[in-house]
């Protein structure tokens, strides 16, 4: 009975540690992102500094340092499951992203962890179709 109510603990305490992952405000870092196409062929890579800050509420992605030109999205929807916190699990977030000249899409921000690599891949719904981004990430803070 010590046993079943030690492993009954345990598991709330993990599962609890792993939904608040979901309820943070996470900025995550990669130093290149790479664009793809539908089928996952790169198509050029970028050899920049991407920064992610994501929460449940909104999105603001900063490339390059450029604080003055962000894409900023208020995210429509919010799926977040995570079996180990920041090593294995998925972030899905669908928001409407603006850019700074007003211009708005709608898209989704994936954030998925295996085995502690984490890549962020962002898909954008504009004009000239679709734009997949894909973004190894090297760090990552909890705000």
């Amino acid at each position: 009975m010590k046993k079943l109510l030690f492993v009954a603990i345990v598991f709330s305490v993990v599962s609890f540690s792993v939904k608040a992952q979901c309820d943070k405000k996470i900025t995550w870092t990669g130093a290149k992102a790479d664009i793809v196409d539908a089928s996952g062929n790169v198509e050029r890579s970028l050899n920049e500094k991407i920064v992610f800050q994501l929460s449940a509420h909104d999105i603001k992605i900063v490339h390059g340092d450029r604080e003055d030109d962000p894409l900023s999205g208020e995210v429509t929807k919010a799926a977040c499951n995570w079996t180990e916190k920041y090593r294995n699990g998925k972030t899905v977030l669908n928001a409407r992203f603006t850019e700074t000249s007003g211009d708005s899409m709608d898209g989704s921000v994936t954030v998925e962890g295996k085995d502690g690599h984490i890549i962020i891949t962002l898909q954008m719904e504009g004009r000239n179709g679709t734009k997949i981004i894909r973004v190894p990430i090297d760090n990552y803070k909890e705000l």
